[in-house]
């Protein structure tokens, strides 16, 4: 049985943990303690759930959307990436969970340092020279060794400069830090003008676009502000904005593809499971994925594997949000961790001050201490560049913001309206290029199905339609039922070397052309 002193013990253990947390998330500021351990856990969570989705894809598909039971769980045919594209990203996901779970433990489980460091505890060594007659083998070493020391010197002058530079460029007090954030945007907005285009060329869908263009508008506004208005802020503030920017940019957006697409489907996913409990048992009737609204279920497709890292693209384009987020939280812990170690110390110097006035009696006036500096308020020292570059600057990523809205705008626009004469064609890319044509649709999936024909001698020929939207090359998809092709596939389908998934039922097609074997590469069904 425990005595009263080990319950007195534990209680203080306690008081004592939750007295040194209150003094953190009060010097920190509760409200910076709470925005972090939420964007940590989110974070975290979303990493953790894209090794689950590249993993295994269509298993994830059919547990999210219940579709286990629809074409014998095969439904969904996601693609898988390679072994060493799974093991690259599972690594470097589970380092960002790594990294936001450390991240965590130290603003919230990790006790404050008690070591202290004094120039009294360190041990003072003692110099003895000893005095050697000097002969010629000893005079020749010696010169050996101030050639040797000159090179020494020389070579800790060039590492002291680097370090300097350094420290004067990224260190948080550094005279062109502030230079430096703003460079580092240029990387940041090269990010996000690749990822634009690579959703652009997957046809995500128009209203994600529009949110992902607002997004970089965002950042842009965001920089402007900072390099017009807020120079003088805190580089403690202006990370803390840019670590927000890219948590959207990383998990915010790519959670929003997720939910937009399953919000999407749901009604005509719904559909389809009612009409496999009536349909005849029959190949054809059960198969799900002839049922479905093919636009519906190809935008689902492209939006769920826009989450997949299935390259080595991939790796780079989608996983560097995530890693450039998880540096710039990490320095924002430790700024934060050094505010808490710096108003412990200045508590301790007032402290020890009030004590020695107190035992000093004699003396009339007590100086005062000198006060902190708190990284809330704006900093003054540090290179202020003039006002004309910063508004050539400041208007440069105005003009950067307004133009994504602007091109995702008309290339949404153009190439809707050059699709618009395919009305089968249920999904294409959109890209504008100032000066090209405007004429052609880069058709990504081609879906011409008549499920009851009135004539089944008759058919529709789409011959033709199918050569035009092959010309582009864009093709992933073809799924035709119940229409009519002469003689053999069009010579235009070979330029689609992306080829995945080719359906012909009943469209007078017996002999593919020799080319087939050569130019799907890609095919999967």
């Amino acid at each position: 049985m425990r005595g009263p002193s080990d319950v007195q013990s534990v209680e203080s253990g306690h008081l004592t943990c939750w007295r040194w947390r209150k003094r953190r998330f009060a010097v920190i500021g509760w409200g910076y303690v709470a925005l972090m351990t939420l964007i940590f856990l989110i974070s975290s969570v979303w990493s953790l759930l894209l090794i689950i989705l590249n993993l295994e894809p269509s298993k994830s598909a059919n547990f999210i959307l219940q579709t286990e039971s629809l074409d014998n769980g095969h439904f969904w045919q996601s693609r898988k990436a390679n072994s060493s594209i799974l093991v690259t990203t599972t690594s470097l996901l589970l380092i960002v969970i790594g990294v936001y779970w450390y991240l965590l433990y130290l603003l919230l489980i990790r006790p404050p340092s008690n070591r202290v460091y004094s120039e009294e505890l360190k041990p003072k060594l003692r110099n003895f020279t000893i005095r050697k007659i000097p002969t010629v083998d000893t005079i020749v070493e010696q010169r050996q060794q101030v050639t040797q020391r000159s090179l020494i010197v020389i070579a800790r002058r060039v590492v002291r400069g680097i370090v300097m530079i350094y420290r004067s460029v990224v260190s948080p007090d550094g005279k062109y830090r502030k230079v430096w954030n703003v460079l580092m945007e240029v990387p940041e907005v090269i990010l996000q003008i690749l990822s634009l285009r690579e959703y652009m060329a997957q046809g995500l869908d128009s209203s994600l676009l529009y949110c992902y263009a607002s997004l970089m508008a965002l950042n842009a506004f965001v920089a402007f502000y900072h390099i017009q208005f807020r120079w003088n802020e805190s580089t403690l503030h202006h990370i803390l904005k840019d670590s927000i920017v890219d948590a959207a940019f990383a998990v915010f957006f790519p959670a929003l593809i997720l939910l937009y697409s399953l919000f999407v489907f749901q009604d005509d996913l719904k559909s389809v499971k009612i009409r496999q409990q009536f349909f005849p048992p029959r190949g054809f009737e059960r198969k799900a994925r002839n049922l479905v609204n093919a636009k519906e279920l190809n935008m689902f497709s492209t939006d769920f594997e826009s989450l997949l890292v299935l390259s080595e693209w991939d790796v780079f384009l989608k996983l560097s949000f995530s890693l450039l987020a998880c540096f710039r939280w990490n320095k924002i812990t430790h700024l934060l961790l050094q505010r808490e170690r710096k108003g412990r110390n200045s508590q301790e110097k007032t402290t020890d001050g009030a004590q020695k006035s107190h035992s000093t009696r004699n003396c009339k006036a007590v100086a005062p201490l000198p006060v902190e500096k708190s990284t809330h308020d704006t900093e003054q020292s540090g290179y202020y560049p003039s006002s004309r570059l910063r508004t050539m600057v400041g208007i440069f990523f105005m003009i950067y913001g307004v133009g994504c809205l602007i091109y995702t705008g008309i290339s949404v626009q153009v190439s809707r309206s050059s699709c618009s004469r395919y009305p089968t064609c249920v999904q294409f890319a959109h890209r504008w290029i100032p000066g090209g044509s405007s004429d052609v649709c880069e058709c990504l999936a081609y879906v011409d199905r008549d499920l009851a024909p009135a004539d089944a001698e008759n058919l529709t020929d789409v011959t033709n339609t199918l050569a035009v939207l092959a010309s582009a090359g864009k093709l992933q998809t073809v799924q035709l039922v119940n229409r009519r092709i002469n003689g053999s596939l069009p010579d235009e389908l070979q330029n689609c070397q992306l080829l995945r998934n080719l359906v012909l039922i009943h469209t007078g097609v017996e002999v593919f052309p020799s080319w087939v074997s050569t130019s799907f590469a890609k095919l999967e069904y």
